[in-house]
């Protein structure tokens, strides 16, 4: 008798502890809202293109960003990265801030970004995540948006601090001048 009551209450522990655990998801749920926020914009410079046959790579300037106190700051507190299941790229746009008729998008076949973090567990970059790409037209633009590419969940890259772009390119005719860009980028927190 004694060993069924001992059995009994610690299913009715194991039961209640699970209720509350499923309770507790359903309930952030219902009290998390998803938000947009922007990520701090990234500017970078294109070096003169001679060579129209290879694929260009840049690299930008570390940005430092904390997404676990952007997420406690939007929720007054209640909620962490730990409690968000996806961070996805919203939008990503690219400005050419020095254009000029010979040397603007125009010039260029396709854009590709990435994303990537610094990993201070293993001291080195992640492998880096594709999140835009972009064919060209042949005409004079000095902006795109990015097409997105679907189901690149940023969380767990995020948890790292440190954040940079890269951004290759395959260009169509060489430019005669260094072209200063900007990278702006929206994410959303589920």
């Amino acid at each position: 008798m004694k060993y069924g009551m001992k059995k009994a209450r610690v299913w009715f522990m194991f039961m209640l502890a699970f209720m509350i655990f499923v309770s507790c998801d359903k309930l952030k749920d219902k009290l998390f809202e998803a938000f947009t926020t922007g990520m701090t914009d990234v500017n970078f410079t294109v070096p003169v293109v001679t060579n129209t046959a290879a694929e260009g790579k840049i690299e930008t300037l570390p940005i430092f960003i904390n997404v676990d106190s952007i997420i406690r700051a939007n929720t007054g507190g209640l909620f962490s990265l730990n409690s968000v299941s996806t961070i996805m790229v919203e939008t990503a746009d690219l400005t050419i801030n020095n254009p000029d008729a010979s040397n603007n998008l125009a010039n260029f076949e396709s854009g590709l970004l990435l994303f990537n973090t610094f990993n201070p567990q293993t001291n080195d970059w992640n492998t880096p995540m594709g999140v835009g790409r972009e064919d060209i037209k042949d005409n004079y633009a000095t902006s795109l948006s990015f097409a997105l590419i679907p189901d690149v969940n940023l969380k767990e890259h995020l948890r790292a601090t440190k954040v940079i772009y890269l951004y290759g390119y395959k260009a169509r005719r060489v430019t005669t001048k260094p072209l200063n860009c900007t990278i702006r980028m929206k994410l959303k927190i589920e």
